[in-house]
């Protein structure tokens, strides 16, 4: 069995890949503008809703 068996990646990166934690930055003055409007929306939209869900309500109502 040991020829199906695959090592894509080695120990020390499952282990890194394990680890990760995505931190955002910070890239214009509107980040600190728009960051309190993008948590007070998140609040008010429930967490199962798919992102591309609230971009397509979003751009529904930006067409009416």
């Amino acid at each position: 069995m040991s020829f199906f068996k695959r090592n894509y990646l080695s120990n020390q990166a499952l282990t890194n890949l394990k680890n990760y934690k995505y931190v955002s930055g910070e890239y214009s003055i509107m980040d600190h503008v728009l960051t309190p409007f993008w948590n007070a929306s998140v609040k008010l939209l429930p967490m199962w809703l798919a992102p591309n869900v609230v971009t397509l309500i979003g751009l529904i109502g930006l067409v009416l």
